[in-house]
C-alpha cells in the first residue's frame, strides 16, 4: 500500500497465517512481488502525469490479506477459507485468487467459505494456473462452481503456454506472459541507483 502507484487504494488487511504483519501487507514466502503487481494490474492510478503503472481499474480500493502457502499457525487451505470470509465481511465485491492447487479437488472448508462469498453477491476470480510453476491442468478453486476463471494468452492471442493451464472451465483470458507491473518500492529505488 505505500507504493506511489497504490497509496490510497489498500484500504484495510490483514493476515490469516498467523506470521505476517496485521495489515497483510509482508509478504510471506518465495513470491514477495506478486501481490504488488497483481494490485497494480488492477488498481495502479500511477503517480503523476503519465508516470507509474495504470491498472485496468485506478479507482477501485483494494484490501490485502495475506495467506502463508506452507507457513502459519493454521494450514494453507483453512487460510484460505478464513481469507475468503474476512474479505467478505469487510466489504469486498470482488476476490481475486492468483493462486491455484495441482488438483482438480477442494477442501471441505471451501464450499462453505465460497458459498458464503457468493450468497453475500461477492464474485471470486480465480487463476486457471501456472504451468510455469508447475501446475498442470486447472486446478481447484478454478475448478469450483461459481467461480470466474481467467486463463493467460500471450501477445498473438494464442493461448499461452507457458504461463498459463487450459481448461473448459475458464470463462475469460487475458494477457499473462512480459507483463509490467509495479514492485516493491526498495527495489524500485535500489534499481535505480
Amino acid at each position: 500500500g505505500t507504493h506511489p502507484d497504490l497509496t490510497g487504494t489498500v484500504i484495510g488487511g490483514t493476515d490469516v497465517s498467523g506470521v505476517g504483519s496485521a495489515n497483510g501487507q509482508t509478504p510471506l514466502g518465495k513470491e514477495s512481488q506478486h501481490a504488488t503487481m497483481v494490485a497494480s494490474l488492477l488498481a495502479g492510478h500511477g503517480h503523476g502525469a503519465g508516470e507509474g503503472m495504470l491498472g485496468v481499474a485506478p479507482a477501485a480500493k483494494l484490501l490485502s490479506v495475506s495467506v502463508g502457502f506452507g507457513v502459519g499457525t493454521v494450514g494453507s487451505d483453512e487460510q484460505i477459507a478464513a481469507a475468503v470470509r474476512w474479505a467478505v465481511d469487510n466489504g469486498a465485491s470482488v476476490i481475486n485468487m492468483s493462486l491455484t492447487r495441482n488438483t482438480l479437488d477442494w477442501p471441505p472448508s471451501w464450499d462453505d467459505a465460497f458459498l458464503y462469498a457468493m450468497e453475500h453477491d461477492v464474485v471470486i476470480v480465480a487463476a486457471a494456473g501456472n504451468r510455469g510453476s508447475g501446475t498442470t491442468e486447472v486446478g481447484a478453486p478454478a475448478t469450483m462452481p461459481g467461480v470466474l476463471v481467467v486463463g493467460g494468452v500471450d501477445r498473438s492471442g494464442k493461448a499461452s503456454f507457458d504461463a498459463s493451464s487450459q481448461g473448459i472451465t475458464i470463462a475469460v483470458s487475458a494477457p499473462s506472459e512480459d507483463q509490467v507491473g509495479a514492485g516493491r518500492r526498495q527495489q524500485i529505488e535500489i534499481g535505480r541507483l
